[in-house]
């Protein structure tokens, strides 16, 4: 009995929905007129319309819905915040001085290393003075440029130089060589280019200087190593060679002729104190 009621109930529900439509078309028969049947079919036009209307705004209304719930289930997972108070004039000024900041230090820290590298290729290391590769460097430029006008040529040889480092050691000629370095340097500064050549040589080269100016220079040199506090002193002997004297105006030529000079006495220690 309980299964048969609900079956009961479905047919009386649709033998109703049936009566209903068929009331709604009681009143048409084949013979209606043409004016009936137009009536009835703007009827029809219009349900159409109104149900493809509510269609419309379901199907807006559904996909606002489902836009949203699609909003609600994605969240930020970051706890970054953007504020509306961001200078971003500041921001863009610290950049730039950081930016600066950064160039100003890789400046110098090239300029640093191109320091160091001339340092280390272009300076002797006992003397302080430049090496023999920088004196070589300098006679090729001077080379390049032509015949010579007034130009002197210095060597300075430390005749005492073999005698302390056989008696006291390496060591002490090279605190001597030092010493007399600071000398030279401070003599380059008023004359021009000193060089160590190596061993007990010194190779000064002298633009725009006379004979004169040349026996100047070792007489300033002989009055410094007067004053110079120490131990042992080098004994310093000099050969100069000056474009105009020797009419040589090429500088090759002129570093040869040079040597061939004579030689004079620039300082010399007290007795007993050059070795002993």
């Amino acid at each position: 009995m309980r299964a048969i009621t609900p079956v009961c109930t479905r047919w009386r529900k649709k033998i109703t929905e049936d009566e209903y439509i068929l009331g709604c078309f009681s009143d048409v028969t084949v013979a209606s007129n043409e004016a009936a049947q137009s009536v009835i079919h703007k009827e029809i036009v219009s349900l159409i319309d109104h149900i493809n209307s509510i269609y419309t705004e379901l199907n807006v209304v559904g996909t606002e819905f489902n836009q949203s719930k699609v909003a609600e289930n994605i969240r930020v997972t970051s706890s970054a915040r953007s504020s509306e108070g961001v200078n971003i004039r500041l921001y863009m000024a610290l950049g730039a001085v950081l930016f600066l900041g950064m160039g100003c230090a890789g400046a110098i820290v090239v300029g640093r290393a191109g320091d160091l590298m001339e340092y280390v290729l272009y300076t002797d290391k006992i003397t302080g003075l430049p090496s023999r590769t920088a004196c070589d460097e300098l006679i090729e430029k001077i080379t390049k440029q032509g015949a010579l006008d007034t130009f002197s040529v210095v060597c300075l040889f430390v005749t005492n130089l073999g005698e302390i480092n056989n008696r006291h050691g390496r060591e002490v000629g090279n605190k001597m060589l030092a010493e007399l370095g600071l000398i030279l340097r401070n003599t380059a500064k008023q004359y021009g280019f000193i060089g160590y050549n190596n061993g007990n040589q010194f190779l000064c080269l002298l633009n725009a200087c006379s004979y004169e100016k040349a026996k100047d220079m070792l007489g300033f040199i002989e009055h410094e190593l007067t004053k110079l506090k120490a131990e042992f002193k080098p004994c310093i002997t000099a050969k100069i060679g000056e474009s105009h004297r020797l009419s040589t105006y090429q500088i090759n030529n002129l570093i040869s002729q040079t040597f061939k000079q004579e030689e004079l006495a620039v300082f010399k220690p007290e007795s007993g104190k050059t070795a002993e």
